[in-house]
C-alpha cells in the first residue's frame, strides 16, 4: 500500500504577501502514521510557488484578517486557479532514497523522527531554496 501525505497539511506561503513561501508547521501525524505502520518513506519535494495574489489573501499576514472565513474561501478558490494555471506545464519533483523502517526505527521519540521526515525534504531542495526556514523554525528561532 501506498500513501501520499503532505505532513504540513496546507500549502506553502509567504509570511507577509510577498517574497518567498515558507512551508507551514508539520504535523506530527506523519510520524505516528510512519511508526504505527512501520513504513519506510521515500522523500519528495516539489519545487515553485504560487502566485502574488494566492499569497497575499493566505498568508498569515494577508490582507483579508478581519474575516478569516473570507480569507479561507477566496484562498481555496485561488489554489484552483493556480491549479488550472499550472495545467499542462512541468514541475519541478525531486525524489530522495527511500527511508527504510530499519533507519527510521531508532527514532523513537515522534518529534525526531518528523525531524528527520522534514530534513530528508528539504535537502532535496534547490540549492536557493535550501535557506529558507520553515515558519514554525523561524518563528521560535529553532532550525529544522
Amino acid at each position: 500500500v501506498t500513501i501520499v501525505v503532505f505532513p504540513a497539511g496546507g500549502v506553502a506561503t509567504a509570511p507577509k504577501g510577498f517574497g518567498r513561501a515558507l512551508d507551514l508547521p508539520w504535523k506530527m501525524f506523519p510520524a505516528r502514521l510512519v511508526q504505527d505502520a512501520k513504513a519506510s518513506v521515500i522523500p519528495m519535494h516539489f519545487s515553485g510557488q504560487n502566485g502574488r495574489l494566492f499569497h497575499l489573501v493566505s498568508g498569515p499576514m494577508n490582507m483579508a484578517e478581519r474575516d478569516g472565513r473570507v480569507a479561507k474561501f477566496v484562498g481555496k478558490a485561488l489554489l484552483i486557479h493556480e491549479f488550472a494555471r499550472l495545467s499542462g506545464k512541468s514541475i519541478d519533483v525531486r525524489v530522495g532514497d527511500a527511508l527504510g523502517w530499519d533507519q527510521l526505527e531508532p527514532l523513537r521519540d515522534r518529534k525526531a523522527l518528523l525531524d528527520r521526515l522534514q530534513r530528508g525534504v528539504f535537502d532535496l531542495a534547490p540549492v536557493e531554496a535550501r535557506g529558507r526556514v520553515p515558519l514554525l523554525a523561524r518563528r521560535t528561532g529553532k532550525a529544522a
